[in-house]
């Protein structure tokens, strides 16, 4: 399964946790993007921001109820320290953090992780079942990728209007930001793109 088309991965968590609170709704310092969200980005990109790089538990999202206290402790030990480390560059920037942001985060945070633990396991379903499509050796690959396209599209916790009433791309405007470094990951994905 392709964790990071589906924003299964730790930094898409955050980061719809960012614009759910509302982070994403002002620019600063002359930037035409998201302040906090861009400095996930070089956070993500860099060597100590890697963990944000790796898959969320979804082995736990087997459909019992049980495993909510497991996953949510995954979650909360891999991102509380990562998120410090992002406000703390986003400090050293000049880019203002409005008081309550954190208690703000913190909330938004486990309404995001409440909500992947509820939706995943249907969206992983769906994949299951309709995913043998664009695995079919006798369809174009053409339409394969169109059929992969619109299954990654219509499934994952954080699509639509769930993270920003002007959806997801809110949060992600600064990822084809030209001045960002580039790390090895996103290299090979603007590789695969061309």
């Amino acid at each position: 399964m392709h964790t990071e088309g589906l924003h299964l991965v730790f930094e898409k968590y955050m980061r719809c946790a960012l614009a759910r609170s509302g982070t994403c709704d002002v620019t600063e310092l002359g930037e035409k993007y998201c302040p906090l969200g861009r400095t996930l980005t070089e956070h993500t990109r860099s060597e100590e921001g890697k963990p944000l790089r790796q898959s969320l538990p979804i082995g736990f999202l087997s459909g019992a109820k049980d495993y909510w206290p497991m996953f949510a402790k995954k979650m909360a030990d891999t991102v509380q320290s990562q998120l410090a480390m992002v406000l703390k560059k986003a400090d050293k920037k000049g880019i203002s953090q409005e008081p309550g942001l954190v208690e703000k985060l913190d909330s938004e945070l486990a309404t995001v992780a409440g909500r992947v633990f509820e939706t995943a396991k249907a969206d992983i379903k769906v994949l299951e079942e309709k995913g043998w499509y664009g695995n079919n050796e006798d369809v174009a690959f053409y339409e394969k990728q169109k059929h992969w396209r619109y299954l990654i599209k219509m499934s994952g916790p954080f699509q639509g209007t769930y993270c920003h009433e002007n959806g997801i791309e809110v949060a992600f405007r600064d990822y084809s930001d030209a001045d960002l470094p580039l790390d090895r990951f996103t290299k090979m994905v603007k590789k695969t793109k061309k």
